[in-house]
């Protein structure tokens, strides 16, 4: 009788764990996103699906083909060396996204000082969502831009302040997938922090006026006409009444009694930067002197 041999078998019919370890974010703006995935057990061959199609076999990293615009599914299967394939595939689920927003916001206006608020209008019509928003600014013609960190924008004070003058401002918006944008650019801002200079040229203080007078004033500033409203009040005392520039003293709506009075102009710029002048003690006389005659007498 010849030797018995012996040979150990090994029975598995456990069927193998998969992981995906690399996926796209969702959402993504990669339309050829790459995978990987392992299995817990060694020597496991995969199989992958795409958008719940037919299982293929696939290997670890795995690019995909160009994906269109989108809802997206990827499932991928372990199969041992003994053949057990894991029953319940890993999963991954995303959108694609990769039309980027359409980046636009609101004019300011012209002519800005101090505080101002600053409003985009962006919009990601079909897309994932607008994320972020940021506004940044430059010199007029520079393309230089720089953030403005904090909203409501300060630009006469901290760290997003600006030098007086001529600005660009845009916004780039930034939707879920990454995608980013940049707005036609809102060009030629003045910011204007520095009020108008006043000086009342016509009257001056301590002279005489009658009748209509107009009233003048020099109001050098960045802007080419600041408007000037012109007020009169008995003099030392604060009960400011609107005149207009060509004043009649004597008669109409605008007339005052024979006194003294002081006479303020206050200048507004187009930013909204205000200043003024005052000339005081202004005598307003519109009585004729009266007139006797002592000398000779009569007969």
């Amino acid at each position: 009788i010849g030797a018995v041999g012996s040979k150990t078998v090994k029975i598995d019919t456990i069927a193998p764990q998969t992981t995906i370890g690399t996926n796209p974010s969702d959402p993504s703006s990669d339309a050829t996103p790459t995978f990987g995935f392992s299995s817990n057990e060694g020597g496991a061959t995969f199989e992958c699906s795409l958008d719940s199609g037919a299982y293929s076999a696939c290997v670890s990293p795995l690019i995909l083909p160009t994906l269109g615009q989108g809802s997206h599914t990827f499932d991928v299967r372990a199969t041992d060396v003994a053949g057990n394939t894991d029953a319940s595939p890993a999963h991954y689920g995303w959108t694609i996204d990769t039309v980027p927003p359409t980046a636009s916001m609101a004019d300011p206006g012209a002519h800005v000082s101090g505080t101002i608020s600053l409003n985009s209008t962006s919009t990601d019509v079909g897309g994932t969502g607008i994320a972020s928003v940021t506004f940044e600014v430059s010199a007029a013609g520079a393309g230089s831009w720089t953030p403005i960190a904090t909203l409501p924008w300060n630009t006469k004070t901290g760290a997003d302040a600006v030098a007086d003058g001529l600005y660009d401002l845009h916004v780039v918006a930034t939707d879920r997938a990454g995608n980013v944008a940049t707005s036609t650019a809102i060009s030629n801002l003045r910011v204007d922090n520095t009020a108008p200079g006043v000086t009342i040229s016509t009257p001056s203080s301590s002279s005489g006026i009658t009748g209509t007078v107009t009233l003048t004033a020099s109001t050098p500033d960045a802007d080419p006409s600041p408007a000037v409203v012109w007020q009169v009040a008995p003099h030392g005392t604060t009960a400011w009444t609107t005149v207009p520039a060509t004043w009649n003293t004597k008669t109409g709506p605008d007339a005052v009694a024979d006194g003294h009075y002081d006479i303020k102009a206050t200048a507004t710029d187009w930013a909204g930067n205000t200043g003024g002048d005052t000339v005081t003690d202004v005598t307003v006389d519109n009585q004729a002197p009266t007139v006797g005659v002592s000398s000779p007498a009569d007969g």
